[in-house]
């Protein structure tokens, strides 16, 4: 399992552990709203060529 921490910050170093037990992770300090889409996309190697459609 691919696991992205956004915004890391918010957890501290124990709860973090937790994460790496259950698959590849992740970690970033802080993310903003722009950063988001591109950086769970470079996580999970996503090819995305357009906009995300609401389903």
């Amino acid at each position: 399992m691919k696991i992205v921490i956004l915004d890391a910050l918010t957890y501290d170093d124990t709860a973090l552990k937790a994460f790496y037990e259950l698959g590849e992770v992740s970690v970033y300090a802080t993310t903003s709203s722009e950063e988001t889409l591109e950086r769970v996309r470079l996580t999970l190697r996503w090819k995305i060529s357009s906009p995300i459609q609401n389903c």
